[in-house]
């Protein structure tokens, strides 16, 4: 990737509002350029208009939206550096009342969409960036792709399919490449994916008790204490411009106190769970 001190050029997906606007305003302020997508170019209005700036209609689903982007950012920049997959959403629902139809639809989005974009990233860092400069991909993933939650099922299934692809595909690059991977495990932000982005699934029949954990989780988050402890999406934003300057990036990075304390004790819970079973998994 290009040095620190080079004017990198930034391409991040889904910045109407939240994260994505947040971080693009803080590459601008940072010295950089960007390149802001939206699937709504209105959303991006609000974004100001630089010569270091470029605003994009872009639909991830579509593979000939995603090469058109990423046409229009070489011809204005002339390469691409980084790449930030934030775009998708969530749907909350038991795993019996979300349809397959709202199952298939996320994943298209959250995974098929977040392949295709990281995809024509690869190209573009060995075909159109110097050789051996490289680049650096970061999947905006959640705490969700690393452990099951209820009410999640279709959520946590499209993190988890597109954190193990990236896992895969970063054992693929050749070294000489230069193209890194950044998944970022988000807890709680601040931000509408938790509101107008979030979809609500229909409630199964068979679900309505209010002691179901689903119901629990929904009743949880209705609640003003459950964003309480959230992180702002400028901070994570400022939090993803300060790993990117890092070195040494790691493959997978907690972002949030939640997202951290989550994480470790679900791995101490793993850990455990193996030393528990040891001699049965050996067959001893």
């Amino acid at each position: 990737m290009a040095k620190a001190s080079q004017k990198l050029v930034w391409l991040v997906s889904g910045c109407s509002s939240g994260i994505g606007a947040a971080l693009s305003a803080q590459i601008l302020e940072s010295g950089h350029c960007v390149v802001a997508t939206a699937r709504n170019l209105a959303t991006l209005s609000d974004l100001p208009d630089t010569p270091s700036i470029l605003t994009l209609q872009l639909d991830i689903t579509s593979r000939l939206s995603i090469e058109a982007a990423f046409v229009q950012a070489i011809t204005r920049f002339g390469h691409v550096d980084i790449v930030v997959n934030n775009a998708g959403y969530g749907i909350l629902g038991d795993a019996e009342g979300i349809t397959e139809e709202e199952a298939r639809a996320i994943f298209e989005t959250n995974y098929w969409g977040t392949v295709n974009m990281s995809l024509e990233a690869m190209k573009t860092f060995r075909q159109v960036n110097p050789v051996g400069q490289g680049g650096l991909i970061i999947q905006i993933s959640s705490f969700l792709g690393r452990f099951g939650f209820a009410g999640n099922s279709s959520y946590s299934a499209s993190k988890f399919a597109i954190e193990g692809w990236t896992e895969c595909a970063s054992l693929e690059v050749h070294p000489d490449w230069n193209i890194k991977y950044l998944i970022l495990e988000l807890g709680g932000v601040k931000t509408e994916f938790a509101g107008s982005n979030y979809i609500y699934a229909a409630t199964h029949p068979d679900y309505v008790d209010t002691s179901c954990p689903t119901n629990q989780l929904k009743k949880f988050l209705a609640s003003p204490e459950a964003r309480a402890h959230w992180a702002t999406a400028p901070s994570v934003a400022k939090r993803i411009i300060d790993i990117v300057r890092s070195p040494d990036l790691p493959l997978r990075l907690a972002v949030g106190e939640d997202a951290w304390k989550l994480i470790k004790e679900s791995v101490v819970s793993t850990d455990k769970s193996l030393d528990r079973w040891r001699r049965l998994s050996e067959g001893s």
